[in-house]
């Protein structure tokens, strides 16, 4: 599986993933501060659920648009 693979299939399924556990987390009283993911990518992804914030989809678009031209 190359970069590009991984960033339209396993990234946004983890992505969701961990935004989902910041929801339950919020849900359950946990602090925000209890954040227990350690990368900083994890970390955000983590608050943006605990703090409910849910991305328009064309936000999703638009990142798979640039990682076309990224260099790989």
């Amino acid at each position: 599986m190359g970069v590009e693979d991984w960033f339209s299939t396993g990234y946004k399924a983890e992505w969701h993933k961990v935004w989902d556990e910041g929801r339950a987390a919020a849900s359950s009283g946990v602090s925000r501060d209890a954040n227990p993911h350690w990368l900083i990518v994890w970390k955000e992804v983590w608050w943006y659920g605990w703090d409910a914030y849910d991305p328009m989809p064309e936000e999703f678009r638009a990142v798979d648009e640039n990682l076309k031209w990224l260099p790989l």
